[in-house]
Order: C-alpha cells, then sequence, then structure tokens
C-alpha cells in the first residue's frame, strides 16, 4: 500500500547510524552582518573556584554569544590590533570611549569571579554608561553552572535587542543504537533524551526498550509527547519530564505517527492509518476526547501535520499527486465533508518532501526535499509564497524544527552511517554540531519558550 512507502520515506532517519560529521555549510541567500562585541578575560583573581574553571564557563558563555544569529566574540587577532582594548580584561577598568567608538565598538563584556560569584558588566560605547549582572552563584561543577551561564547570555541577549535569547532552552530528541543478541537478527532501541540547546547536559527520558520516535515538548507542563513501538504498532504517549510516567495519548486503532502540537498545548494532529490509509487526524486533548479525521485522498498517504502558530491552519505532506509535497490547509469547522476541504501546495520547487515545521512567529515553514542527491533543508515564506533551499552540500539533512525566536533551526544530518543533530540559525553560515557519542540522534524539537 502507498502510505506505507511514504511511511518509509518519513521514517528513513531511523535506520541510521552514528559516527562524527564534518561541519555543514548552509548557504544563505543575504547573510547578516553580526554585532562584534569584545568579551573580557574572567578575571579571577578573587575566584574560590578552581584553576582553570573560570575559563571553562566563559567558553560556555562565548559559544552563547557567536551562535545567537545577531552577536560574534571578537577573536583575539582582533582584539590585539584595537588600542581601546589594551587594557579591557581589567573588570574596574573603564574603556577611553572615544577610541572604542572609533574601533567601531558597540558592546564590551567584562566579566570577573569573587569567591563563587560571577559579575557581568554589560558596557555601551555610544551610551557611555554600564549594566551590572551579579549574584551569578557558582558550584565548581560545570554541568550545574552552564544553565547559569546560559541564562547570562539571554540575560545579555535581551539587554542588548530587547527580546529574549534562545541559550536557556532544552531540546529533545531520539537516539538510536543497534544491539547485537546471542541468537538471532541484531536488536533496536530508540530512546528519548533531553538536553540544553548546545547538547550538553543530556539526560534520558524513556525506558521503553523499543523504538521511540518524534519527541515534543508540551507548551503547557512538565511533560513530553512522544510515538512509541513498545505494544509493537506505533502508538502515541504522554510522559512527564521528571519521572517517567507514559500514557497513552488516544485509544484509536491502527498506527499513530508523526505528532503535532498546537501553541495552547490543548490539541494534537497526526497521521493514522485507521482508515485504511495514512490520513490526517485531529484530537484536543482531555479525557474521552474523540480524533476527527480532517484529511484524507483516494489512494494517497498524508502524514507529519504540522499547526501554524494561530492554530487556524496545518501544514502536511501528502502524495496525492505523486512525490510526496508539503500542502497547506485551514483546520475545517466540525461537520465539514472530507471532500470539501480544499489544500494549498507549497513545495514546488523539490521531490520527496517531508518533515514540514512552521515557525513560532508564522512567517516559514522549514522542510525537507530533494532535488539532486542529498536531502536539504527548504524554507517556504508564507507571506511572499517563495521558497529557497537553505542548505546545501553532502550529507542527507531531515527533520528541521524551529527554535522560539523563529530564527534558530535544529535537523539531523545523515551521511553514510553517520547521524548527528545541528544548530544553524538564518544568520550565519556554519552549522554547528551538538551532538556525539554512539547512536543516531534523529527528531529533534526544541522546548517551545525560553523558561
Amino acid at each position: 500500500m502507498r502510505h506505507f512507502l511514504l511511511i518509509a520515506c518519513l521514517f528513513c532517519s531511523i535506520n541510521s547510524l552514528h559516527a562524527d560529521v564534518d561541519d555543514i555549510y548552509v548557504q544563505l541567500s543575504s547573510e547578516v552582518e553580526l554585532m562584534p562585541i569584545f568579551v573580557s578575560q574572567i578575571d579571577g583573581a578573587d575566584s574560590e573556584l578552581a584553576q582553570g574553571y573560570p575559563e571553562s564557563i566563559r567558553q560556555v558563555l562565548l559559544f552563547d554569544i557567536n551562535n545567537n544569529g545577531a552577536t560574534r566574540a571578537l577573536t583575539s587577532k582582533e582584539i590585539a590590533s584595537f588600542s581601546s582594548l589594551g587594557n579591557q580584561n581589567l573588570f574596574e577598568q573603564d574603556p577611553d570611549f572615544a577610541k572604542a567608538k572609533s574601533d567601531g565598538l558597540l558592546y564590551l563584556v567584562k566579566l570577573k569571579m569573587k569567591k563563587n560569584e560571577l559579575i557581568c558588566k554589560v558596557v555601551s560605547v555610544n551610551g557611555q554608561t554600564a549594566t551590572l549582572i551579579d549574584h551569578i552563584f557558582l558550584s565548581g561543577d560545570l554541568a550545574k553552572d552552564r544553565q547559569k551561564i546560559h541564562q547570562l547570555s539571554d540575560s545579555i541577549h535581551k539587554l542588548l535587542f530587547g527580546k529574549n535569547g534562545i541559550a536557556s532552552c532544552r531540546i529533545i530528541y531520539t537516539v538510536k543504537k543497534r544491539f547485537n543478541q546471542p541468537k538471532g537478527d541484531p536488536k533496536w532501541l530508540a530512546e528519548v533524551f533531553m538536553s540544553d540547546y548546545d547538547g550538553y547536559n543530556i539526560r534520558q527520558l524513556t525506558h521503553d526498550n523499543s523504538l521511540a520516535a518524534h519527541a515534543l515538548f508540551m507548551p503547557q507542563g512538565n511533560k513530553f509527547l512522544y510515538v512509541s513501538y513498545k505494544i509493537g504498532q506505533p502508538k502515541l504517549y504522554v510522559s512527564a519530564l521528571n519521572e517517567f510516567s507514559p500514557q497513552r495519548v488516544t485509544s484509536l486503532k491502527g498506527i499513530q505517527v508523526t505528532p503535532s502540537i498546537n501553541t495552547s498545548g490543548n490539541t494534537i494532529a497526526f497521521s493514522s492509518d485507521v482508515t485504511g490509509r495514512a490520513d490526517i487526524f485531529l484530537q484536543p486533548l482531555g479525557k474521552d476526547q474523540k480524533p476527527m479525521q480532517i484529511f484524507t485522498a483516494k489512494g494517497a498517504a498524508n502524514a507529519s501535520p504540522t499547526f501554524s502558530p494561530d492554530g487556524i491552519r496545518v501544514a502536511f505532506v501528502s502524495d496525492k499527486d505523486g512525490s510526496p509535497k508539503v500542502y497547506v490547509m485551514k483546520i475545517p469547522p466540525t461537520g465539514t465533508k472530507l471532500k470539501d476541504v480544499k489544500v494549498e501546495l507549497i513545495s514546488k520547487r523539490c521531490r520527496e518532501n517531508s518533515a514540514p515545521s512552521w515557525s513560532p512567529d508564522g512567517k516559514k515553514i522549514a522542510y525537507c526535499g530533494k532535488n539532486s542527491g542529498e536531502r536539504q533543508i527548504w524554507i517556504y515564506d508564507v507571506e511572499t509564497k517563495t521558497e529557497r533551499q537553505l542548505t546545501q552540500g553532502k550529507a542527507n539533512k531531515e527533520n528541521p524544527t524551529w527554535a522560539p525566536d523563529s530564527l534558530h533551526l535544529l535537523f539531523n544530518a545523515q551521511d553514510g552511517d553517520q547521524t548527528d543533530i545541528y544548530l544553524i540559525n538564518l544568520n550565519q553560515p556554519n552549522a554547528q554540531k551538538i551532538t556525539s557519542g554512539p547512536g543516531a540522534k534523529l527528531f529533534p524539537s526544541w522546548e517551545p519558550k525560553p523558561r
């Protein structure tokens, strides 16, 4: 049946294995010039922490500043070339504002340790003012302190740009591994994991001893939604983040895959073959709520719905016209006949589309497509109704998902038997690999908004 072919296409990345992948270059139609910022060494004369530890936490801060899509830290070569920065590693030393302005500097971030407290001073060159961010008490355990540095990064971002950064966000994804058995074929297992946005502080969330896929944070509450094969057919489950306690979401027969959650957190959309083919269903969350079929097409497979932020529309994949393509439709009112549902094709320039993801600002839809060779990430502009290829080069890139700022994306990239998760933003061309270690990293997803 054709819907099994589409589901196989959508799940093709779950069969990949892990190894390191080289950095991936993202071809942007217009790269934005990032604001250069001086980030001082940490004045650690009064530090109670271990020698070298201040530099470890500074490297976390530098990663955040260099990957927020708006700023970049000056390199050591650049710092040496600016006369205004000669003594700026000293926390208390005020800059020569005239020289700093002449060097083209806008902000300086100065750091020092006082016992176990990290103190940050953000200096505005044009305003000739300084804002203090203090009471950042560190434990000396980098795994615990990373989140405090991410929060500092977001505080700096909000101070400079008036909006939240994404460094404090967590991400969720699955890791698939192969286990050889004494007798019989090898066994494949995939569990759900959570980490900081940069791939650190990894924690396993599921323990199904089965295959898991498409994990998503619930917008409200400390829970996540995921697909599990633990009873054979894939079904949808919800569990708490802090305690593994899976509960079935629907009693619907057949498979349930590729779920999405609306921004209110009260409705899910998913694909199910309960009618004999893979169609799109909608279901309010809550006791005794029943699913509603919202799209079908004769002989077609339909999957991977994603809600618009206003909850009025969904984008999804269908092979109703041949090759799987991305379509958009308004969610029909209850009682609408399925034959009366109208859809709009948006992916016209590439083949074998999968995994659409609607940006939180509603302006873009990311998806995977193939036009020659490897699968790449594409972006559809909702306002101009134009699409462009985002990524280039080797490695199959799949499952794009937007950060709360509608600027950053995660995706998993497969090159041969290598699969890892990459972080990019639309203003910078270099994707950063954020996962490592054994297993295929798949289906990444962002926490809906900074905590």
